[in-house]
């Protein structure tokens, strides 16, 4: 398996807008490098439960939020290793018309462990209602085979 060094382009035929039950609409894309800042933030939003049930045991909020483990979370080659977030829509600038980023609420992570199988994870906000978070864990699985 090759190292992920993020040499491929950004996958942006993956960005997608994902409506929930709520009429919630959210932002699904391929994670980039620019998006260590809200991944940090998003570390914030999980309690220990999430964090043990993603990693399969404690790891502190000051070693998930170091800079060198944020990059390589975020610097990924997308061939071999692909990580989808779900953000909230930002607020429009009304002088710029431009959106705000909006927070993360969610990341599922593909990782090729052999040609043709990828080992998926996923972990929610605790922040993020718990009757939305199905829809989200759900789809990037069946829509990228």
């Amino acid at each position: 398996m090759q190292l992920s060094t993020a040499v491929n382009s950004y996958p942006a035929h993956y960005c997608y807008e994902l409506e929930l039950r709520d009429g919630t609409v959210l932002d699904v894309r391929p994670i980039c490098s620019e998006d260590e800042p809200l991944l940090a933030r998003f570390h914030f939003t999980l309690s220990d439960e999430s964090v043990y049930r993603r990693y399969f045991g404690f790891l502190n909020i000051e070693s998930r939020i170091r800079h060198e483990r944020l990059t390589r979370l975020c610097c990924i080659d997308y061939r071999h290793e692909m990580a989808f977030i779900a953000l909230t829509q930002g607020e429009v600038v009304p002088v710029t018309r431009e959106r705000s980023p909006g927070a993360i609420v969610g990341v599922a992570r593909l990782i090729e462990s052999e040609p043709g199988i990828a080992e998926v994870a996923t972990v929610i906000s605790d922040a993020f209602p718990v009757s939305r978070n199905r829809r989200f864990a759900d789809a990037p699985p069946g829509r990228f085979r």
